[in-house]
């Protein structure tokens, strides 16, 4: 918001409303890779999640006896 206040001399409310259609083109425009990058975060998460619990059973059965 500095930027665009000092850029066009503007007010602080007019340069939020600018800054904020800005980062909606942003969203828009970048919307399929982010979709992307979740996927791929949520594929590696739940793999995580899946190591650790086999990791959990393998250790409460190594335990038992």
């Amino acid at each position: 918001m500095k930027h665009l206040m000092k850029k066009d001399i503007i007010s602080k409310e007019d340069a939020l409303i600018k800054a904020k259609a800005i980062l909606s083109k942003y969203h828009d425009k970048h919307k399929e890779r982010d979709a992307q990058r979740e996927e791929k975060h949520r594929e590696e998460w739940e793999r995580a999640l899946d190591w650790e619990f086999i990791n959990l059973v393998a250790d409460q059965f190594s335990d038992e006896n």
